[in-house]
């Protein structure tokens, strides 16, 4: 899916590849909100489309923390509190992980919802 292909994308060392990732995030929820007449409901399915990323491989699941926390930041406002407060309890379970990677996309998330959630 070009989901995943993104989520790949956001943890390259190429700064190029990871724009283009972001932006194809960026792009799929714009799809996402103009296909759909109830926009949460839109981006209530983007939301766990990506959100299944965090059931794969370490690298995937710290990609996927860096993907939910684009899109909470570009949709927050579009984000149902349930949504959110179902990937922060997901978040805050992973905070007790031993790989760097997932801390990692634990404190991106952390940092950019800080920001953005109300």
């Amino acid at each position: 899916s070009s989901g995943i292909n993104a989520e790949y994308g956001v943890k390259e060392q190429n700064e190029k590849t990871r724009l283009a990732a972001y932006k194809c995030l960026t792009a799929i929820g714009y799809i996402y909100l103009d296909k759909s007449e109830d926009k949460r409901a839109a981006m209530k399915d983007y939301f766990e489309m990506i959100i299944a990323g965090l059931t794969g491989s370490t690298h995937l699941a710290g990609a996927t923390l860096l993907c939910l926390s684009k899109i909470v930041y570009e949709y927050n406002s579009y984000l149902d509190a349930d949504i959110l407060d179902q990937v922060v309890e997901i978040v805050a379970a992973m905070m007790s992980s031993k790989h760097k990677e997932i801390l990692k996309g634990v404190l991106s998330f952390i940092k950019t919802s800080t920001g953005v959630m109300h």
